[in-house]
């Protein structure tokens, strides 16, 4: 077919085309854009929602988190509390120390407080049978010990002994 048209008027037409084509493609995309967010917005509102409603029971978990942590640093607190009225551990261990003597090695010491009463199990091991002999006997003559609980001597190996010594304490 023929184009009557001037090369001037056609490609003017063409660009006009061009540009409405452009144009209405511009506008079904801001037309789909609208139709969508307006859609989304409920979702977006219901999720916001939700967020806050999990923040708030969250900082509840927290609280709760936060009471159980208080209660055990309390109860901690009121064992310190407690075995402050009695005798120190650090004086009692300084009891014990000077009282081996030679040949006894200390591997263990471990301290216990119930109520009024506390233990101490010193665990350890002996060069010979009369140096653990001797260290139970120098246990028993001190005055803040009220049980010193040793294995029978007759039972004792003569050399490298491994022993466990139950001390009682009473406040």
């Amino acid at each position: 077919m023929v184009n009557l048209l001037p090369d001037k008027h056609r490609k003017n037409i063409e660009t006009e085309y061009r540009s409405r084509v452009l144009l209405m493609s511009l506008y079904f995309v801001a037309v789909f854009f609208m139709i969508a967010s307006t859609l989304l917005l409920p979702s977006y509102f219901l999720s916001r929602e939700k967020l806050v409603v999990a923040g708030v029971s969250l900082s509840e978990s927290q609280a709760g988190e936060t009471k159980r942590e208080l209660s055990v640093l309390n109860e901690k607190l009121s064992v310190i509390s407690m075995e402050k009225s009695s005798l120190p551990v650090s004086e009692i261990i300084s009891l014990i120390i000077p009282a081996r003597g030679g040949g006894i090695y200390i591997k263990n010491i471990s301290y216990e407080s119930r109520g009024n009463t506390s233990k101490i199990d010193v665990s350890g091991t002996a060069k010979t049978g009369d140096s653990l002999v001797g260290f139970i006997e120098r246990l028993k003559k001190e005055k803040k010990f009220s049980e010193v609980y040793s294995p029978i001597p007759g039972l004792i190996k003569e050399k490298n002994a491994d022993f466990t010594v139950q001390i009682g304490i009473t406040q």
